[in-house]
């Protein structure tokens, strides 16, 4: 069963996510630099890790490496247990990249130009 409807629930549809992480989840190759981003989009928005992880390998063309899941989990326990004081992420409730300074949330200056869902340009042209 996927856990789409669920996220779906928590964070509003698939089409209001930001295009970056629909890219990163569908298409893009996990690198370190992704994988952050990821988990602190799910992280950010309280997503629990285990939806989070459940749901990176369902979208997953291939299986994810131990590797991959480790680096998730490992960014989620540093920002639970030592959350720094600064960090930016898109927050699905306000709609837009926020700046979270020491639990103080604020809006973050470039909102406007964060595409969102699926646009045409999300998937690669084919020559």
């Amino acid at each position: 069963m996927s856990n789409l409807p669920i996220l779906e629930l928590m964070l509003g549809s698939l089409d209001l996510w930001p295009r970056y992480i629909l890219r990163y989840l569908f298409l893009v190759s996990p690198s370190p630099d992704t994988l952050y981003d990821i988990a602190l989009f799910f992280f950010g928005n309280d997503i629990p890790l285990i939806l989070a992880l459940d749901f990176f390998c369902e979208c997953s063309g291939v299986s994810p490496t131990s590797d991959s899941l480790a680096s998730i989990r490992f960014i989620y326990f540093t920002f639970h247990t030592n959350e720094p004081n600064r960090f930016e992420y898109y927050d699905m409730t306000f709609g837009g990249v926020v700046r979270s300074v020491n639990r103080h949330v604020t809006l973050f200056e470039n909102n406007g130009q964060i595409p969102i869902g699926f646009g045409d340009d999300i998937f690669p042209l084919m020559s």
